[in-house]
């Protein structure tokens, strides 16, 4: 920031040559122009010297202070640009009109110099900082565009290739009279494919979740066939581990004809709950229980229990993006998109750890009839 201070420039506005002195030999350290008439001052607003700040008499020879903020205030070249007022009057209704009219602030004269400096140099701050942010703000946009259409790109040119792969090895296996050994690599490729696609949807759902375009078309879907489901994909993973799956419907062991409906969208649905119950796979200890429990109330009630506690250092950015730890290769995705999908379902969602009791995800969702 004191790089960019020692370059600004103000331009002084006053038809005093004595007031004019004092302020240039004061603000010597910043580059400095001068105006002694309303006209001139407007000309060189709008010229390539682009002043950072400008000082104001509010009584010119030929247009008042009021008039040229004014006009500033109606030019996009210059509207933005802190207008501090000089002013030989010291009555509450011209210092009011200065700042209805977009003034930042005013100097009474006689001009204190500390004053002066004070106040020059903390609007000089935060008018480099609104432009930095203004800047930051145009890169982000930018940056978003760029990411849209690499989203684009993804989905075209990755899933075409990865589709015709899943659709080649899937008609191998339904047709292709493989050996036991061939049907096997068969099946891998099929299902490494699927996983990628899967992999690309969720990323590109996750990206118009984030950006608010994601088009949801919310209907009454029964939960309980899509956590049966869940916990089917990651099967391998849990016979890895010797865990135990144990899922409650209303304190009861649920059955598969049981139902238990909340308003969703299915392919979000269970992206969130694939997430949710990945990660209580992962950070269960081996041979341990993970126990599903689900409410008909209302609102409807689910938790998701695994003997695992989260790490001290991640408890607070639990549900933040990019947030993991201790597990190779993992994104720090899947608490952050379950959070977003939950609340973009109306829900609510929440986790509370120790080391005694484990890791409990609990959400709630509105009931409807």
């Amino acid at each position: 920031m004191e790089g960019i201070m020692a370059n600004a420039k103000i331009l002084i506005v006053d038809d005093s040559p004595q007031i004019v002195d004092i302020l240039t030999n004061a603000l010597s350290h910043y580059t400095c122009r001068i105006a002694l008439n309303g006209q001139n001052a407007l000309k060189i607003a709008l010229s390539d010297f682009n002043p950072d700040l400008i000082l104001l008499d509010i009584n010119l020879p030929d247009i008042s202070g009021f008039e040229i903020i004014k006009k500033l205030k109606q030019n996009p070249k210059t509207k933005d640009i802190p207008v501090i007022f000089l002013t030989g009057y010291s009555n509450i209704d011209n210092q009011i009109k200065c700042f209805e009219l977009g003034g930042v602030d005013y100097i009474t004269k006689p001009i204190s110099i500390p004053v002066l400096l004070a106040r020059v140099k903390n609007h000089l701050e935060l008018y480099f900082s609104k432009e930095k942010l203004k800047q930051q703000n145009k890169q982000l946009k930018l940056m978003g565009q760029l990411r849209e259409e690499i989203e684009k790109i993804t989905q075209h040119d990755m899933k075409s290739p990865l589709t015709a792969i899943t659709g080649f090895s899937r008609m191998l296996i339904d047709w292709g009279n493989l050996d036991e050994r061939n049907l096997r690599m068969a099946k891998s490729i099929w299902n490494a494919g699927e996983r990628l696609i899967k992999m690309i949807n969720n990323s590109l759902d996750l990206y118009k979740l984030e950006t608010g375009d994601f088009d949801k078309l919310l209907t009454k879907i029964n939960i309980v066939p899509v956590l049966f489901s869940v916990i089917d994909e990651f099967e391998t993973l849990i016979n890895r581990k010797h865990l135990r799956f144990t899922l409650l419907f209303n304190n009861q062991h649920v059955a598969e004809n049981d139902t238990l409906f909340i308003y969703g969208e299915e392919n979000l649905l269970y992206m969130l709950f694939s997430n949710l119950i990945k990660n209580a796979i992962e950070a269960s200890p081996p041979d341990e229980e993970i126990i599903i429990k689900m409410f008909d109330s209302n609102p409807v009630a689910i938790s998701i229990q695994n003997k695992g506690a989260v790490p001290v250092e991640i408890r607070n950015r639990f549900f933040d993006k990019h947030i993991t730890k201790g597990k190779p290769g993992g994104t720090g995705l899947g608490t952050y998109s379950a959070k977003l999908i939950t609340i973009n379902l109306m829900g609510q969602i929440d986790m509370t750890t120790s080391e005694k009791e484990g890791t409990t995800i609990r959400l709630n969702f509105p009931k409807k009839e």
